[in-house]
């Protein structure tokens, strides 16, 4: 293919250009699916780069072989077979590859996944791209060496529009699919931009196939799963809203921006069905603080319960990081915003950087980056940002998703314990734990005080009717399960700016979670040692309906053979409303004196009461 004359150079450039330009493209859309599939950590950084640079080095290689340099039509089939290959792979089975790659794995196992990802979505169309350089060199001889440079130049140029256009309108404004249609229109034109005449026929047959394609996958894909009301692209990512119905009755409504976390939910029938947004709020209510501040307000579970709470004189600010997210909290979850409810569009340690000294006295952190907690909110510089921005009395709740004895296979190195120690250094004095649902969340206060202190003040405001229902329920749950984090861990290497191993806080290791993790440890107000094992055999299996039903039954079980216990204590302990549900539902199959003194304690005197009023009514009573 000779450049010599001034058309076929002018072709070169446009061809050089569109080049450049899709290999960034590729690169940001490729980083955008990783990410949301297969987390966001350093890792698939890597995984993608690598695999870019091997499709890379290929395609220049091939590009250079003889057999390639001698045909005047390689590199215009070679994309054309890339377009064909996005059409049918990006568009039809993306979805579908995904998801036969989401595979949970420990150790370096788990890094085949998303590097086969990779390969099957990308290797393909790098491999084309990378190809023309060789050409262009070759085609180039005999002419000045300049020409070769001054190509390059416009293939940068190129590569810095497909970066700015693709993060700054494409994706933000079109999403994905319709990103990945841009890369191959503008492919085609780079097709017919190189063509000889002679081939038009080929390539218009091409050209029409994969307009064809583009149309009848808008057909393929239209429809939305069931329950799901609204899904679309973030700036961070793919996102859905779903409605949870049972028997046809609205349960609850949930907000994802990953494969597997549920980042935000609103539980209707109660307040006291919404369990974590409760125990994200409690010790602000326990501790009466005034100025709250939620990182990481999602759609705005918390912020919802928080304003059903119809708690005066209290305010709270929500920050996250997603525009979408916080739209939605507006549209579905109807966060309505006030002067004590704002929500604010920043980065968490942004905001932190910039917030008012001592202003807030309680903060909840709740804080992921598609399945991953961010490592930049990790590091004790973080915690002491939320130091400085925190009352001198001032407690805050951090959901780590961490459980207490999860630990890298073969190591003693255990990511909670690393936080804890972070979070030490930052300047924070009492810590404790609370690991009864597997979740790791921290309750941590700038003052010094003992666990017996916090119990005590639980119980008082569990006492006073005054308080609000919902959360003296959550914090009598709490009592049973709250303790001071292990002292061994204060002494651990903390997490800083400049070293963060990376930690184990990706959705990877949810694998064989429950298989090595205690549903609740051993301590002076839980339950007996026996019941451990019950508990532990409910840890180890999958979470189902029918893995709940089993455990309890072995909870109940475990009553009946043990007549002495104070089976009121067994119920309390361990704080499992399928317990209790079991019970209700199913009472008549249980004639043992234990299951018929918990089936007389929930009832109490009102036989009639629903399950749920008969459960609640039993805790607060307690």
């Amino acid at each position: 293919m000779d450049i010599s004359s001034g058309t076929q150079r002018r072709r070169f450039a446009v061809a050089a250009f569109l080049c450049g330009f899709n290999v960034m493209l590729i690169e940001v859309c490729a980083f955008r699916v990783l990410q949301t599939h297969f987390g966001s950590s350093v890792f698939i950084a890597g995984i993608l780069l690598t695999v870019v640079f091997l499709s890379m080095t290929a395609g220049s290689y091939m590009g250079g072989t003889r057999k390639i340099l001698r045909s005047e039509d390689a590199i215009v089939v070679s994309l054309a077979i890339a377009v064909l290959y996005m059409a049918v792979v990006h568009l039809i089975f993306r979805d579908d590859i995904i998801a036969a790659l989401s595979i949970w794995k420990t150790g370096y196992v788990r890094f085949v996944y998303p590097a086969a990802a990779s390969c099957i979505l990308y290797f393909v169309p790098m491999l084309a791209l990378s190809m023309l350089f060789p050409i262009c060199v070759h085609s180039s001889a005999g002419v000045p060496g300049s020409l070769v440079g001054k190509l390059i130049a416009v293939s940068n140029l190129g590569s810095i529009c497909g970066v700015l256009l693709t993060t700054f309108l494409f994706l933000p404004l079109w999403g994905l699919t319709d990103t990945t249609t841009i890369s191959m229109l503008t492919l085609l034109v780079c097709c017919w931009a190189l063509c000889r005449r002679a081939r038009y026929v080929q390539l218009a047959l091409v050209s029409a196939a994969v307009i064809g394609l583009l149309i009848g996958s808008r057909y393929i894909h239209t429809g939305l799963s069931d329950g799901i009301v609204a899904r679309g692209q973030s700036l961070y990512g793919e996102y859905t809203v779903r409605l949870h119905k049972r028997e046809g009755v609205l349960r609850s409504i949930s907000y994802s921006s990953s494969r597997v976390y549920i980042h935000s939910a609103y539980r209707f029938g109660g307040l006291s069905r919404n369990r974590y947004e409760l125990d994200a709020l409690s010790y602000g209510f326990l501790n009466r603080k005034r100025t709250f501040l939620q990182l990481g307000s999602g759609a705005g579970g918390v912020l919802r319960v928080f304003s059903e709470l119809k708690a005066s004189g209290i305010s709270i600010d929500g920050v996250e990081l997603d525009p979408s997210a916080i739209q939605i909290a507006r549209e579905w979850f109807h966060v309505i915003e006030s002067p004590a409810l704002r929500m604010v569009n920043e980065d968490a340690r942004v905001f932190l950087q910039n917030a008012e000294p001592r202003k807030y006295d309680y903060v909840t952190v709740d804080l992921f980056s598609g399945e991953s907690l961010p490592v930049h909110c990790l590091t004790y510089q973080f915690f002491r940002l939320l130091h400085d921005a925190m009352a001198d009395d001032g407690v805050f709740f951090f959901n780590t998703n961490l459980p207490q004895n999860v630990q890298l296979r073969n190591s003693g190195y255990n990511a909670l314990g690393h936080v804890v120690a972070s979070i030490r250094k930052a300047g924070f004095h009492s810590m404790f734990i609370n690991n009864q649902e597997d979740q790791g969340y921290l309750y941590v206060f700038k003052e010094d005080i003992p666990l017996s202190e916090v119990l005590d003040r639980i119980v008082k405001f569990a006492d006073d009717t005054n308080n609000p229902e919902a959360i003296r329920l959550s914090l009598l749950a709490n009592y049973f399960s709250i303790q001071a984090v292990p002292r061994e861990w204060l002494d651990l290497a903390h997490y800083s700016d400049d070293l963060i191993p990376e930690p184990v806080i990706y959705s990877y290791f949810m694998a064989d979670w429950r298989s090595r993790v205690s549903a609740i440890q051993p301590i002076d107000r839980g339950p007996e040692a026996p019941l451990l094992s019950a508990l532990n055999r409910f840890a180890a299996r999958p979470y189902s309906d029918e893995s709940r039903i089993e455990y309890a039954r072995a909870i109940l079980s475990w009553a009946e053979r043990n007549p002495e216990a104070d089976v009121r204590r067994i119920l309390a302990s361990t704080m499992c409303w399928e317990v209790s549900q079991e019970l209700l539902d199913n009472g008549e199959k249980y004639s043992g004196p234990a299951s018929r003194r918990l089936i007389s304690y929930l009832r109490g005197v009102d036989r009639e009461a629903s399950a749920n009023d008969a459960i609640k009514s039993f805790y607060l009573a307690m």
